[in-house]
């Protein structure tokens, strides 16, 4: 049980930094005004965040469910 806290810890302190990041963001001093990268909770969803800071029509296209098949069926 105390891995499963330990997680929600992190992930409370990972969402509380993403807020104070877009707060700063929004004041108008950088050239986004939000954090770029979103939060991913599988390597799928990071490579798909990465790619999207470049190529942004990347995001809800399905890459991320067909990644996650082919690891399924391939393994990792």
């Amino acid at each position: 049980m105390k891995i499963i806290e330990y997680f929600d810890a992190l992930q409370k302190d990972v969402q509380k930094s993403y807020d104070i990041a877009n707060l700063a963001r929004a004041k108008g001093l950088d050239p986004e005004l939000s954090v770029e990268i979103p939060q991913a909770n599988s390597l799928a969803e990071k490579v798909v965040g990465l790619i999207s800071a470049i190529y942004p029509q990347i995001q809800g296209t399905g890459i991320v469910e067909r990644i996650l098949a082919l690891e399924k069926q391939y393994g990792t």
